[in-house]
């Protein structure tokens, strides 16, 4: 068996689930410094779009006829454009 070494690609499958942390610690920290909320709320909305566009690129990108492996096989997208990861 081959030895993989690490990808940038492999970041680019996981984009929607980083972008969606780095959010929450946004949300987190405006919400510490801010006192109004309409703003927390706010930077929570339109941050959402960051996630939204990830997976819209990977929909329209990714071939899904076969499964996509990254991070030494640990992650795995599976052959269906349900958007959900598989763990082997």
């Amino acid at each position: 068996m081959p030895v993989q070494s690490f990808q940038p690609g492999d970041l680019y499958l996981l984009s929607p689930e980083l972008s969606m942390a780095l959010l929450a610690l946004l949300v987190m920290v405006v919400d510490l410094f801010v006192k109004r909320r309409i703003v927390t709320v706010t930077v929570a909305l339109v941050g959402l779009i960051v996630p939204l566009a990830f997976i819209i690129s990977l929909a329209l990108s990714l071939d899904f006829s076969v499964a996509h492996r990254a991070f030494f096989g640990m992650l795995v997208s599976i052959n269906t454009p349900s958007f959900s990861r598989s763990s082997s």
